[in-house]
């Protein structure tokens, strides 16, 4: 359950940074259209440029809040993976040990090792 719940969180987080991106996009298409396209091939090249002109951009708080929650996107993946990981292991061991009973209590099986 909550590999679940960390996960909607990271969704969450990339929804609002692509917003954040498209923003910054828009702004670096006005200065320069070749750079806005280049921006749509590599994105990751938004963020940098971003960063890069934040002061021409008056974008400081949006980059600031586009990071944490780049941070908070990763920090959720990471910790939706290892949940549902232990998650699985758990649910494993049940079924393991549920057939295990069901083997044992069949009419078939004698206590004494033998069928």
């Amino acid at each position: 359950m909550l590999s679940i719940l960390f996960m909607i969180m990271a969704i969450l987080a990339n929804l609002v940074g692509f917003a954040f991106m498209i923003v910054i996009l828009v702004k670096i298409f006005k200065e320069n259209t070749g750079l806005g396209i280049l921006g749509i091939f590599f994105p990751a090249f938004i963020y940098v440029y971003g960063w890069i002109k934040v002061k021409d951009y008056k974008c400081m708080k949006l980059m600031i809040a586009w990071t944490g929650l780049t941070v908070v996107a990763i920090l959720g993946m990471v910790l939706s993976s290892v949940f549902a990981v232990h998650e699985v292991a758990e649910t494993t061991q049940d079924l393991y040990n549920r057939s295990l009973n069901q083997f044992q209590n069949n009419s078939y099986y004698d206590n004494r090792g033998g069928y």
